[in-house]
């Protein structure tokens, strides 16, 4: 095995190897390395303190083994010390660790501790890449698929993404599956669509497990079987997929629920169980990058269920989530609300969906810096807030996780502006539209000092007067507020979720039947509401058929 490593990684891997197993790669290598010498943690599993002790003491000792810069460079990262992470993995990248290369991708993608730099990232993903990093040649498909560091350009998107599905990588199986059912960069063939749905179902990738199971329903690329696309839907659903679960319910429903499944089940099961490509486990379906705060889901699939028109251009959305706050009460249902609704957004056919959960203030403006660059290349940009939100002196906030609030003063410098939100909007071209589940009451009411009498703290968040173009929607209409829920979801993104797949339902009549849906299940407790205007001349869909 490490003999094959090293005629795949080079130099890297002699120099990886040259220092015998510590307790640095007890505690910080990554199960992904091949280069690792031990079984590896995951990153949000290191023990920091032990780490960077172990891979300090370790790096003392042999001071030329590369694989203990990157795996202290791991833990120095999950400390937040990005000025000690970043010299690590730079001197692993530079000695050609691909791990290390892959993750300095990631830090210029994502602006972490360095200015945000979408040429250096595409460029060290590229070096990975080339040295056969299956993680980052997914990363660098989609940084061709987006043109984010290099010219836009889906032959390579496609290319690269075939390079990661042939070592193994799931979520690029997944994603030669959407190429394949979308024609994007490649001739469109159900077939091949299903093929590589298969091969990532198998791994276990709920995405493609639901597409799978939705082609099998429609009989596009296979022959049409209703078993199998129950129990390739099930399976999805028993991994927490939305989606799936909504269309089983369709199925029974619609009485397509054969009465005999067990062959179809076991067959399932076979395929899961059977002989497959070993698959990293680092990258879930269509990411980029993983985070700790959160998943950017990059290529949505097809799914035969609710097809969307190209009509609409191109689409993008960002959904944030923030519930696990630290001075604040927690939230249970916001990080549920924005995975499922990244699911439905996924299956009508949005290119790009970013989801972001817990995020301190540094990290909402990073996120929302990133959007608006994309912004500037879509048609239609959606940005979802699920969390505490406050009405300030008639401006309205979203409340990160790490807001303390001690002073009415504290607001603005510690929250986010919605303003800021809206601006990111702006590069769009046809569609603007932000909402907001966030009018819940004030958190920080009781414990906040006011220094300022002649500045108010409202009930709910403000009336907004956004200008043409932008709709804003919140759960909650101005001075009101909004409901948790007792569910999976929240009151209002149960029903957005609900109405959402709604074929030939133009925009301005769904919100207005979400907020019947609201009031109706909160005895009219709750009312969302709409501001701003959209051009008469144009109608909106989110899906048509």
């Amino acid at each position: 095995m490490i003999a094959c490593l090293a005629l795949l990684f080079g130099s890297a891997a002699a120099s990886a190897q040259d220092a015998p197993p510590t307790d640095c790669d007890t505690y910080a290598a990554n199960p992904n390395d091949p280069l690792r010498v031990a079984a590896g943690v995951n990153r949000k599993a290191i023990d920091v303190p032990r780490a960077i002790s172990a891979c300090t003491e370790a790096l003392a000792r042999y001071p030329d083994a590369i694989r203990f810069h990157y795996q202290l460079a791991r833990a120095y990262r999950e400390s937040k010390d990005s000025a000690r992470a970043l010299s690590h993995f730079r001197r692993a990248a530079e000695a050609s660790y691909a791990e290390a290369q892959n993750a300095l991708g990631t830090i210029y993608r994502n602006g972490e501790g360095v200015p945000k730099d979408l040429a250096q990232s595409a460029s060290w993903y590229a070096r990975a890449a080339e040295r056969g990093h299956a993680g980052a040649q997914n990363n660098l498909a989609f940084a061709y698929e987006n043109g984010l560091g290099v010219p836009r350009d889906l032959a390579a998107a496609v290319s690269w993404y075939r390079k990661s599905a042939e070592q193994g990588e799931a979520s690029a199986q997944h994603n030669m599956g959407v190429v394949y059912a979308n024609g994007q960069g490649v001739a469109k063939d159900d077939a091949q669509a299903a093929s590589w749905y298969r091969k990532a179902a198998a791994q276990g990738n709920s995405d493609a497990q639901n597409n799978l199971g939705m082609m099998y329903w429609n009989g596009k690329g296979v022959t049409r079987d209703y078993a199998l696309a129950f129990a390739w839907l099930s399976k999805a659903a028993g991994n927490g997929h939305q989606l799936a679960a909504n269309n089983l319910v369709e199925m029974r429903k619609k009485n397509l629920v054969p009465k005999d499944t067990f062959a179809a089940f076991a067959e399932v099961n076979a395929a899961i169980s059977g002989p497959t490509t070993p698959a990293r486990q680092s990258q879930p379906s269509a990411q980029p990058a993983q985070t700790a705060t959160g998943v950017a889901i990059l290529t949505p699939p097809q799914s035969p269920a609710v097809a969307a028109t190209a009509a609409t251009g191109r689409r993008i959305a960002l959904l944030i989530g923030n519930g696990s706050y630290i001075h604040a009460p927690v939230l249970a249902n916001p990080a549920n609300d924005v995975k499922a609704l990244a699911s439905v957004l996924q299956a009508i056919g949005f290119q790009s969906i970013t989801v972001k959960t817990d995020l301190r203030r540094e990290e909402t403006i990073s996120a929302l810096r990133q959007f608006a660059m994309a912004a500037d290349n879509a048609d239609w940009a959606v940005i979802y807030y699920s969390g505490h939100g406050i009405e300030f002196n008639g401006i309205n906030y979203m409340i990160p996780i790490d807001a303390e609030l001690r002073a009415d003063r504290d607001i603005d410098l510690e929250s986010i502006d919605v303003g800021k939100a809206i601006a990111a909007l702006e590069g769009a071209k046809r569609l603007r539209l932000i909402v907001l589940d966030a009018c819940r009451d004030n958190p920080f009411a009781s414990k906040m000092r006011r220094t300022m009498a002649t500045r108010s703290i409202g009930r709910g968040l403000a009336r907004i007067e956004p200008e043409a173009g932008t709709l804003v929607v919140y759960a909650a209409k101005h001075g009101e507020t909004a409901l948790d829920g007792d569910g999976t979801n929240s009151p209002f993104a149960e029903a957005l979720i609900k109405r959402m797949p709604t074929a030939n339902l133009e925009i301005r009549r769904l919100f207005d039947l979400v907020r019947d849906d609201v009031m109706s299940t909160t005895n009219r407790k709750q009312q969302p509401f709409s501001y701003g205007s959209l051009s008469g001349s144009e109608d909106y869909f989110f899906v048509t058929r």
